[in-house]
């Protein structure tokens, strides 16, 4: 019955829709209004059955949270829908079946047939199977049909958009200083809607798509033509076309005897026409004559623009990739197109595992990073009490020696070093930073390095227990920093050459670094 068979497609709305035409004096100002700004988009879904009756629609907004003014003055029994991006998808399109199954009662016994197109965001296996259960029967049209078999884009939606666009120029003109927004789109498109859901508007468009009454031959032959620049021959059908259509017409294949089209379109004569024409002896202008064709005359030139430059043709497409596109069906019934709906959902759980998989792996490596982060900040702030250095000092071969013999080189450069270079005089203390001098002993010869430490206590003996810096950089020689992990030795007394002036960063970034005032280029760093 007609009253069972159902139509539903989307359409794009924008608060900013193209004005309607207006009749003005020429030179006026025009009575209209043009926003500036892009405007919002949600979709608009629409419902119709082949008995003429419209049903509330359903409205799909970008947005996270719902609101009460999206339903204002909408026809009762419409939807709200929230999705990211304002489009349909297929949790949406689930959410619509539902809909349509609350607003046409369909059941088992009961069942409704729904004609649609096979757009991705209609093919998922829950909406067949929600579909199935609820007596649903989804056929879908061939793709690039939609304009010829869909009555909702015959017949339906283009006098519906012309409608809102008027409302919207109504509403500009009467509140010339409030924008629409898309809390008033829905009652501006359900009012237009209502307005064109009308019984001759949707059983217009069933009749013209031939649905409802079924019509087979509704569509003449050359409706099925395929376009000039995109029609490509069959592949092996070549050597039974007639050699006439199979070769393209050039100037060359036309008879000797009639004129050519030339380079530019512009016919080019015979040498038999050109004797012709010179036998016949000047007479005087007479009035324009219909030519009419006689045997010693030459032939009227009958040559199409498409023989003189014919029209562009478009490559073959290249063999589809990725995944199959389902083919026009009865969905709920066809068992291959249900196995490939079945197929691409595992197909996509599987992605979103992996996908899942590799962010938990990201957050966790954030997390491991902020801990360590976090606990060097710790480290720098207490004291360490633990000395490892004397442990490495057993394993390592190349040692700082911080024993007060060394020979008369080093002493003349420490004592010209520590007499040229401004420390502060004062005697080391608990919390200054003070320069080391060691003694690097390598296999074959010796070096003299200098440290910048933070002196941690003073022992009885007259060493001190220090806490190491590491050199920030090299070249400068003026900034340092706290290694990550602590380097805490018991150093002589002598081995101090004075008390550093120091300043630490000003910002956040720049805590953890001590800089030395003035810098220590006459010094062996590390």
């Amino acid at each position: 019955m007609p009253a069972r068979i159902f139509n539903l497609d989307e359409s794009g709305l924008s608060t900013v829709m193209k004005p309607c035409k207006v009749v003005c004096e020429k030179g006026r100002p025009v009575a209209s209004q043009v926003a500036r700004e892009r405007g919002n988009h949600m979709t608009f879904v629409g419902i119709v059955n082949a008995a003429g009756h419209g049903f509330p629609p359903v409205f799909i907004i970008a947005r996270k949270k719902m609101h009460a003014d999206f339903q204002r003055g909408t026809t009762p029994g419409t939807t709200v829908l929230l999705q990211a991006n304002g489009w349909m998808d297929h949790e949406c399109f689930v959410q619509t079946l539902e809909h349509l199954h609350k607003v046409s009662y369909s059941s088992m016994e009961n069942k409704i047939l729904l004609i649609m197109d096979n757009a991705e965001c209609h093919m998922s296996i829950h909406a067949a199977e929600y579909a199935i259960q609820h007596g649903i029967v989804i056929v879908t049209l061939p793709p690039h049909t939609t304009a010829k078999l869909q009555p909702l884009d015959v017949s339906v939606f283009g006098p519906f958009k012309s409608v809102l666009r008027s409302i919207q120029d109504d509403f500009k003109l009467s509140n010339t200083h409030v924008p629409i927004t898309e809390h008033m789109l829905p009652e501006m498109a359900c009012k237009a809607w209502d307005k064109v859901c009308n019984v001759t508007n949707i059983t217009n468009g069933f009749r013209a798509t031939g649905i409802f009454p079924v019509n087979r031959n509704i569509f003449p032959d050359d409706a099925f033509a395929g376009a000039e620049v995109t029609e490509q021959a069959p592949p092996d059908d070549d050597d039974d076309l007639p050699q006439t259509l199979a070769a393209p017409l050039t100037p060359s294949s036309l008879e000797p005897d009639q004129p050519q089209p030339g380079p530019s379109g512009i016919g080019r004569m015979s040498p038999a026409f050109f004797a012709s024409a010179a036998s016949t002896p000047e007479a005087a202008p007479q009035p324009r004559q219909t030519p009419t064709p006689t045997a010693s005359s030459p032939p009227i030139l009958d040559v199409t623009p498409e023989a003189v430059q014919p029209y562009p043709k478009a490559p073959p497409r290249p063999a589809a990739r990725g995944r199959k596109k389902i083919r026009a069906c009865i969905l709920t019934e066809d068992e291959e197109a249900l196995d490939q709906l079945r197929e691409k959902e595992k197909k996509k759980a599987a992605r979103e595992e992996k996908k899942r998989r590799s962010e938990e792996k990201k957050r966790e490596k954030k997390r491991e990073q902020e801990a360590r982060q976090a606990a060097k900040r710790r480290r720098r702030s207490e004291p360490v009490e633990a000395s490892s250095s004397d442990e490495e000092a057993a394993d390592n071969p190349a040692l700082c020696d911080d024993s007060s013999e060394y020979s008369d080189e080093f002493a003349e450069e420490l004592e010209h070093d520590a007499a040229t270079y401004p420390f502060v005089q004062k005697e080391p203390e608990v919390g200054d930073f003070v320069l080391v001098q060691l003694v690097f002993k390598g296999k074959r010869s010796e070096e003299l390095v200098h440290f910048v430490a933070k002196v941690i206590s003073l022992e009885e003996d007259g060493r001190l227990q220090l806490d190491f810096l590491r050199i920030k950089s090299p070249l400068l020689k003026d900034t340092f920093h706290f290694p990550a992990i602590g380097d805490v030795d018991s150093v002589d007394r002598s081995r101090v050459l004075g008390v550093l002036t120091v300043s630490t960063g000003t910002t956040q970034r720049q805590a953890n670094l001590i800089k030395v005032l003035p810098p220590l280029r006459d010094f062996n760093m590390h």
